[in-house]
This record gives structure tokens, C-alpha cells and sequence, in this order.
């Protein structure tokens, strides 16, 4: 037997009238209607403080309502904030969602939004560790985040979290949560942007300078935000090298002191954190394959047996820079390396003496024909085209294909040289780990994600 639909003590035309009434003075608009429903977006700077206003006005004229404590959803999230539900007497149901002003568009630059969403997974983190169970965001009020306020430290206003956060970030930040928290049990502080934080990267640059290193932080460790848990930063000082400094961070991180995480918006359900950079002798080891040498590109490929592949190109346009590898996979691109950090690797195997040139530049505007020349040899080793079809594609190049095609060669002839296969193997193998932030010179960190 069918559920007979809810009915309410008012009709259709009291409800219509009401809302009429009561949402005069703000911004709204009908998302979506039918003859069953309506839904009306109701839009302001404080959604909550709107929403209490509206349930006053509504019982001052007598219009009965529901609070609704859960999602909308219409092939995509409507909204994670409770709204209003009105039912008439013949069963037909009038919803009003509320939305912060910018809700549906993240203001600001890219760092701003970074800035927010990062620390707003702090704040939800420890909201979600404060209730001591899975949280919805409703849970995430001025009132529980005052409350929470032991259990994170970030470089945001928190009203900005409270108020300029959008939709998807609010859903992603509460699945995160309840992900994050529980995996990593009780006692933590989440901190992005705090003095903790900052002191952590000071370590990182001071050593980077004193190896002379050149290395962005994000290839070093990619958390964007930190779990700590009777941490004490001062240990980072004693550290003289990146070997040291990384073998800190390993020690505290298995001990669950400094939990480093790197964050993805979720928009799927989450998956339990993974672990990057553990334990270096439980990576997957990567043996080269082969080289691919294309006539009709300025790239060349390095391929490993497992399948995986690095591009090798300019990405200058036509200025003569911007050479590197760039990783390959089945749905999108998984990271880059430049050529500093090739011949900083080359270092670390003891190849020092098989530095990559980095004077291709110089090389095309100043002595194009020995490039020429050189580029042509080049696919004599490293492909099986036509000699006399290749010399004629060459010779016709123009400069930014000369000077990314050259370094292809240059970084061939490097790698082939390298002897015996193990060690050639084992250089290629942190190529591909580099780009993906998990060489030897990468912290370990955990990756939060769907």
C-alpha cells in the first residue's frame, strides 16, 4: 500500500502568499518547480541569520514549516545548509534553500581559495574531532567552531570559513573530516599556515640553500595542511641535509606526531588516506623500456615495463625555455620535472659527470648547425626513420623544435651511457618519482582524496 503524502495545515494560495510576504525584502530565485514542487533559492550575506529571520516571519502569520536537516540534490548538490520545508494541505511542498552571497562562485584569486578551502578542512577536522562523531555541515556553527578552537590553527579569518565557502568545498571539507579524523584518532591539532607550519618550511629552504638544491617546496612534501600531535619543531634545526631532514619527518610521521596531508576536493565518497613515501623500499621499482624518438613532434619519450612514460619537451612557445618531463597516464597528467632537478638526480646516483647541457639555448641561436647535426645523430641512435627524411625535417625546423629536440638527444645519450642497467634503471625510476613528488628527496605525507 502507497505512503499518502504529508499534508500541512495550509493551502497552496496561504503558503504562496506568505512567501511573498516574507521573502519581499531578499534576493530569490526559483531553482526549480512542478506541479508537486517548488524550490526557491534565497540569497544573503548570513544564510543562517536569513533562514532564523524567515522562520520568525513565517510563525508571526501563522504558516506552518519543517526544518529540513538534509541535502538537496538534483543530479548535483544543491545545498548543504538546512533549509525550510512548506506543505500545504493538498500536499505539494514549497523548499527554500539558502545560499551566501558568492556561494555558487568562489571569490577571489586562486591563492585566496586556496587559502580558504585548506584551512576550512582544518577547522571541519576539528569540529568532526570535537563531536566525536561524523559531522553534516550543520554541525559546523560559529558556536561549534568556537568550541573546537583548541583543535586547529590557520592563517584564515574563520567568519570567512563560516561564510565564503561554497557548496562543493562545504561538502568536501565534511567528507574529508569524517574521513581524516577517525583514521588518524583523537589528540590532534590541524594546522595550515601556523607558526608550526611555517617552521617546517624554514627547515626545507634553509637546507635547500645549504645544498644548493634547486627544488620548489610542494615537489619536497605536497601537504597542504599538517596533523600534530605533541609535535616540537625544534628538531628540525639539528638536520644539515635533505637525507636527514626527510628521515625527521619519516620518524614523526610513523610515530603519528607530524602527519603532513595533501588534499583533493571530494566529490566522490572519500577513500581511506593513502600513504606517500613511507617506506622507500616498498615503492614499486620502475626498469626502463625503451626510448621513442617521433619525427613529428619535439618530444621524446622515456617508457618503463610497468607502462608509465615520461614526455620530454619544450613548453616555451616559441621562446627557447621551459624545457622538462612530464609524466604520462591513462586520465590526465601526473606531474613534472625540469632539467635542474634531472641533473641534481644525476648527482645523487654519483653521475655528476653526465650532466645534461643547459646551454641548448645558446647552442641553437649560436651554432645551429652543429645542433642540426647532432639532432640527426640523434635519430640514428634512437629511432629507425629514413636518414634523408629526417635530414629534410630537420633542416627545416625552426628554433624552438631545434632547441627542445636537441635536449631530447642530450638526455638520451645521458641515460644510455648509464651503466650497468641496475644503475640506469634505478636514475630513471627517480625521474618518474620526482615528478610525482615521491623521489628519495620527497617527505612522506598522506593523500587525501576520492
Amino acid at each position: 500500500m502507497a505512503k499518502k503524502k504529508p499534508r500541512g495545515t495550509n493551502t497552496e494560495s496561504e503558503i504562496m502568499l506568505a512567501i511573498n510576504q516574507v521573502l519581499d525584502s531578499y534576493d530569490t530565485e526559483i531553482i526549480s518547480s512542478s506541479s508537486q514542487m517548488t524550490r526557491i533559492k534565497v540569497v544573503g550575506k548570513d544564510r543562517a541569520a536569513i533562514r532564523d529571520e524567515v522562520h520568525k516571519e513565517l510563525k508571526k502569520i501563522n504558516c506552518d514549516f519543517v526544518f529540513s536537516d538534509q541535502f538537496y540534490e538534483v543530479g548535483k548538490w544543491i545545498s548543504s545548509f538546512p533549509g525550510t520545508i512548506l506543505i500545504s494541505t493538498e500536499g505539494t511542498k514549497t523548499e527554500l534553500v539558502y545560499k551566501a552571497k558568492g556561494g555558487d562562485k568562489q571569490s577571489g584569486g586562486g591563492a585566496a581559495i586556496t587559502k580558504l578551502t585548506e584551512s576550512a578542512q582544518c577547522v571541519y577536522a576539528a569540529v568532526r574531532q570535537k563531536k566525536g562523531s561524523d559531522i553534516v555541515p550543520s554541525d559546523v556553527t560559529a558556536a561549534s567552531v568556537k568550541a573546537a578552537s583548541n583543535f586547529f590553527d590557520i592563517d584564515e579569518k574563520v567568519d570567512n570559513v563560516l561564510k565564503n565557502l561554497t557548496e562543493d568545498w562545504i561538502i568536501s571539507c565534511t567528507r574529508g573530516a569524517n574521513m581524516m579524523v577517525p583514521f588518524f584518532g583523537k589528540g590532534y591539532s590541524y594546522h595550515r599556515g601556523s607558526s608550526t607550519v611555517n617552521q617546517i618550511e624554514k627547515a626545507f629552504k634553509d637546507i635547500k640553500a645549504k645544498e644548493k638544491i634547486r627544488m620548489d617546496i610542494n615537489k619536497w612534501s605536497p601537504a597542504d595542511i599538517y596533523a600534530f600531535k605533541n609535535f616540537d619543531p625544534k628538531c628540525l634545526n639539528e638536520e644539515m641535509s635533505f637525507k636527514g631532514l626527510n628521515q625527521c619527518m619519516q620518524e614523526r610521521i610513523q610515530k603519528g606526531i607530524a602527519l603532513g596531508v595533501s588534499l583533493k576536493k571530494i566529490e566522490g565518497a572519500a577513500k581511506p588516506l593513502k600513504e606517500v613515501n613511507f617506506d622507500k623500499k616498498q615503492k614499486n621499482t620502475q626498469e626502463f623500456d625503451k626510448f621513442e624518438f617521433s619525427k613529428d613532434s619535439m618530444d621524446g619519450y622515456i617508457h618503463f615495463k610497468s607502462g608509465s612514460k615520461i614526455q620530454f619537451r619544450s613548453f616555451g612557445g616559441k621562446k627557447l625555455t621551459g624545457w622538462q618531463g612530464e609524466v604520462k597516464g591513462a586520465s590526465a597528467n601526473q606531474g613534472k620535472i625540469s632539467l635542474g632537478p634531472m641533473n641534481i638526480l644525476l648527482k645523487q646516483h654519483g653521475l655528476g659527470n653526465k650532466q645534461i647541457p643547459t646551454t641548448a639555448a645558446n647552442k641553437v641561436r649560436n651554432n645551429k648547425s652543429q645542433v642540426i647535426d647532432e639532432i640527426i645523430k640523434g635519430f640514428g641512435k634512437y629511432s629507425t626513420h629514413n636518414t634523408k627524411v629526417i635530414t629534410q625535417i630537420v633542416m627545416k625546423a625552426e628554433d624552438p623544435w631545434l632547441y627542445s629536440k636537441w635536449q631530447v638527444v642530450k638526455l638520451f645519450d645521458t641515460v644510455s651511457g648509464i651503466t650497468p642497467k641496475k644503475a640506469k634503471d634505478k636514475f630513471c625510476e627517480d625521474l618518474l618519482l620526482y615528478a610525482a613528488s615521491q623521489s628519495s628527496l620527497s617527505a612522506p605525507y598522506y593523500k587525501l582524496t576520492d
